[in-house]
């Protein structure tokens, strides 16, 4: 079990999943283990939403993670 400290309530809309699960997918593409892939992801989904929240509004939407995400 890992706990982070990344992450705000704008991340608990619908779609926000999807993104997460895509995040830790592609990890595993590039050879990370699952438990690995899944901390990374979540640590970074989590910053972005942060990051986006802290620029854009309180509550992040799906499509600025997806925007955020792209230019990483």
């Amino acid at each position: 079990m890992a706990f982070t400290d990344v992450g705000n309530a704008g991340i608990t809309s619908g779609g926000v999943g999807d993104v997460l699960s895509d995040i830790i997918v592609s990890m595993m593409g590039q050879q990370l283990a699952l438990f690995d892939a899944a901390c990374a992801g979540c640590v970074a989904h989590g910053a972005t939403a942060d990051t986006v929240a802290a620029r854009y509004m309180r509550h992040v939407v799906n499509r600025f993670i997806r925007a955020a995400l792209a230019v990483c």
